[in-house]
């Protein structure tokens, strides 16, 4: 899954250690996460995904999600009000996992939704991210709870027409939604939303090209 990016001087040197390590240690361990099961990113994975038209793998991504999941959780326990966390950034582990027809109700799946390694509750949360690799590149699928809207953004659908954007995602959101209130169902008692009467929104002018 191929990107563009400017990268920062600190960027640049931690990238350019990447590059020396993937020369002669692209195995040596750089990240390591046990909870809530183990992630382990190498050297090589990290430099295939940072350098210039890199690649995010699915383990890399599931690593940024674990850190933007953190990163909020941390801002609202330092203001005391970690019950206005309101958004929840599901692991790209989860579009692969329903799109490949794994178990919904494991233990995966499970913690993707539920623990003590959120530090949250998830049914408080008023936005869903799922993002997924689709016709080489990543697109993220939302959820707003609020609005019982199911969008897609997608960088490659922009300047294209609805319909396009239809075709390519809406299997897709249907089996994410789906599964989504399986697992609600599965692993919560009392969720007042309901999977019907969603609207299917694609962002196709996200902004400046």
């Amino acid at each position: 899954m191929k990107h563009k990016h400017t990268l920062g001087p600190t960027c640049r040197a931690v990238l350019k250690l990447l590059e020396q390590k993937h020369s002669y240690a692209h195995d040596s361990t750089w990240f390591v996460q046990n909870t809530p099961d183990v992630l382990v990113l190498e050297a090589g994975q990290l430099y295939a995904a940072f350098r210039r038209h890199g690649e995010f793998s699915v383990d890399v991504v599931d690593a940024l999600s674990r850190l933007f999941t953190a990163l909020d959780r941390d801002m609202y326990l330092e203001v005391g009000v970690p019950d206005n966390i309101w958004r929840h950034f599901l692991p790209a582990s989860f579009a692969v996992g329903v799109v490949n027809g794994e178990d919904r109700g494991s233990a995966k799946f499970k913690d993707m939704f539920i623990g003590d390694h959120l530090g949250y509750d998830v049914e408080n949360c008023r936005m869903f991210l799922a993002p997924f690799p689709k016709n080489g590149s990543w697109v993220v699928y939302t959820w707003d709870f609020l609005c019982r809207e199911v969008g897609v953004m997608d960088l490659a659908m922009q300047n294209t027409t609805i319909t396009q954007s239809q075709w390519t995602h809406d299997d897709t959101m249907q089996a994410l939604h789906t599964t989504l209130f399986e697992c609600i169902d599965n692993f919560f008692r009392g969720w007042e939303h309901a999977p019907l009467s969603w609207t299917y929104v694609h962002h196709i002018m996200l902004g400046a090209r």
